[in-house]
């Protein structure tokens, strides 16, 4: 089978370069964690047929913030959401379409230039992925600045996934809204059944992937809570199903056409930039990832803050964040492997086309925090 294949010949490109890693059947390879204990990876790419970026009908033609606004009411209308469907909407607070209200109202003072960045990322994105990443855009001013800094750098944005707060295992919240996204987004599980769903200390997670036909490789992270004292389930009673993270990838332009920038060399571009906010860095062989704390607090109603203050006085730090960005960094994949590694999902490869950006490792199971470095606080200006 042509995965397969292309997972061998990944497999023996990194044994071949990380320290460490030895090969493991005939797809995967293990590393070694700082503690010392190994963890498996498989390095089958995942087999999805690859649809049309759907939102771009809707987006192309963006000027300015008018324009953003009416695309983007377009393309919510065009497919159901979670907020259309009463079981989904449950736990969720009334202060979430108050919460949604602001965010548009913000978007209305978006410069034009502003609204046009914003129309020329989303655009290559599915629907869904256009619309949730369009009221993180609109919630942060950080990711605005980050598509300003990336155009004036020479730097091309990638998505890299959305994490979706659903409510309660108790419930089995998160599956039901990855059944939902399954359904009206045409989302689906990987075919790989251990990369399915996973447990991250207090919480579940349901990865689910979309392959687009013009390279880009769409990730929800649909998530939730396993315990009381847990945000996630907090996250969606109060904000809904805004996503609380976007996870960008930045590209440059390589020798061969555009490459996967490194985590440090982005860090050390941003830190001239005086973006007002700690950076907090995980680094993995596969993956790296830069979280950058929201940039504002929200103002929750006081009864909340009264039921997180009984349960843990944390909690209500945690949930006075408004969605924020992320900037994350896969290895990727050489040249030579990027034409078959397309070919699997019936796509032309052109080196010269950034959406054409190809990882070795596509899941989301090297963050996880054994093997991460200690967070490392860096405060700017």
């Amino acid at each position: 089978m042509k995965e397969l294949q292309i997972g061998h010949q990944i497999q023996k490109l990194l044994c071949y370069e990380l320290k460490g890693c030895s090969a493991y059947d005939i797809t995967k390879v293990t590393l070694a964690d700082q503690s010392g204990n190994s963890r498996i990876f498989d390095m089958t790419p995942i087999t999805l047929t690859a649809s049309k970026p759907s939102a771009k009908p809707y987006f192309e033609a963006v000027t300015n913030a008018v324009s953003l606004l009416e695309a983007y009411f377009e393309a919510r209308s065009a497919l159901p959401f979670e907020e259309d469907d009463p079981k989904a909407m449950q736990n969720v607070n009334e202060f979430a379409q108050a919460f949604g209200d602001q965010l548009l109202q913000q978007a209305q003072h978006l410069q034009e230039d502003e609204a046009k960045l914003i129309a020329s990322f989303v655009k290559e994105l599915d629907i869904y992925s256009a619309v949730r990443s369009c009221e993180t855009f609109f919630a942060d001013p950080i990711s605005l600045q980050l598509l300003q800094i990336s155009k004036e750098r020479g730097w091309y944005v990638l998505f890299d996934h959305l994490a979706i707060s659903a409510g309660s295992h108790t419930c089995q919240d998160a599956r039901y809204v990855a059944d939902y996204l399954i359904k009206h987004h045409e989302y689906t599980f990987a075919d790989i059944p251990e990369q399915n769903s996973y447990q991250d200390e207090k919480k579940s997670i349901y990865p689910l992937y979309k392959q687009l036909d013009n390279g880009v490789m769409l990730r929800i992270l649909v998530q939730e809570s396993d315990t009381e004292d847990e945000i996630t389930q907090y996250q969606n009673h109060t904000y809904g199903f805004t996503a609380p993270l976007l996870a960008l990838r930045i590209l440059k332009t390589g020798l061969h056409g555009p490459e996967s920038l490194p985590l440090h060399e982005v860090y050390q571009e941003l830190e001239t930039v005086p973006l007002d906010r700690p950076f907090y860095e995980f680094s993995q062989n596969l993956f790296q990832c830069v979280f950058l704390p929201a940039h504002a607090s929200a103002k929750i109603p006081e009864s909340f803050e009264q039921m997180l203050n009984v349960i843990e006085p944390n909690l209500l730090t945690q949930l006075q964040k408004p969605p924020r960005l992320s900037i994350v960094s896969r290895k990727e994949l050489p040249l030579e492997y990027k034409k078959s590694y397309f070919e699997h999902y019936g796509i032309i490869f052109n080196s010269h086309n950034y959406l054409h950006s190809a990882a070795c490792y596509n899941f989301f199971l090297p963050l996880y925090r054994s093997d991460s470095d200690k967070v490392q606080e860096h405060v700017q200006g």
